[in-house]
């Protein structure tokens, strides 16, 4: 797959680009929709458009509500809400099944900041294997617990780093691994090695989004983060499936009903 390209062109030609190309920078649509519209659109040719909310201390998913990700100082203790650095993570590394890609939508950027970052995993195992080999062989052999445990949705065991079909693969948010004490050690010793050579390299992709502005991007293919802003910023994520499975059918039907 390739790592970016930028897209403007017809909502039918969009799934072809996508499943081809890991990050994709989607420019505002010369179709006269509105941005939610035209995002649902470019979703839909991509798959089924997971759009759901979470709620940071219970894990509960609202449905049919976009993940908002914006500055409310009130809230400031959690990454959604705060208008800190975000370190590199995924943001499906604990649903215990497949959301194969995020999109992100701008409403308002920042004053100053606040751009998105990505790296290709490719790049973060050819680094790897240059300076920590024993590290890249850890993060193949031990799987993690992601999430809480005994949670229907919430809760995975995965490798960090594995291959399939399509080449690497990485699985991590230091945040939703942290709580796995058996192997905390791998995942401080991965965290340190992000922090260390990545986060600071100078070598991230960044992209500013600007109001009608979006980014899709394979969740399992690149690691994203965010940079500290001044203002207020307001974009919209939702994930991408290829099935929903039962589990996720009924909580559907559970919020609709509420």
């Amino acid at each position: 797959m390739n790592f970016f390209e930028t897209f403007s062109g017809n909502i039918s030609e969009f799934n072809e680009l996508f499943q081809k190309t890991k990050l994709v920078h989607v420019l505002p649509n010369k179709v006269g929709l509105s941005a939610d519209a035209y995002f649902r659109k470019l979703a839909a040719a991509c798959g089924i458009p997971l759009i759901h909310d979470e709620e940071p201390a219970t894990g509960k998913l609202v449905i049919d509500r976009w993940s908002i990700i914006e500055y409310n100082p009130a809230k400031g203790d959690t990454y959604k809400y705060s208008n800190t650095a975000q370190p590199l993570h995924i943001d499906y590394s604990y649903f215990s099944f497949d959301i194969y890609a995020a999109f992100i939508f701008c409403e308002k950027q920042a004053e100053f900041g606040g751009a998105t970052r990505f790296i290709d995993v490719d790049t973060i195992v050819q680094i790897l294997e240059t300076i920590d080999k024993t590290l890249l062989e850890r993060l193949q052999n031990t799987i993690i617990q992601f999430g809480r445990e005994g949670n229907p949705v919430a809760n995975k065991k995965d490798f960090i780093l594995s291959k399939d079909d399509l080449g690497w693969r990485i699985n991590w948010n230091y945040f939703r691994a942290k709580e796995d004490i058996v192997n905390i050690t791998l995942v401080e010793d991965f965290k340190r090695f992000l922090d260390d050579y990545i986060e600071q390299s100078g070598e991230l992709k960044e992209l500013k989004l600007q109001p009608g502005e979006g980014v899709f991007f394979h969740d399992k293919r690149v690691l994203h983060g965010r940079n500290s802003f001044i203002g207020n910023r307001l974009l919209n994520k939702a994930g991408i499936v290829t099935t929903v499975p039962d589990i996720v059918k009924k909580l559907i039907a559970e919020g609709r009903q509420n």
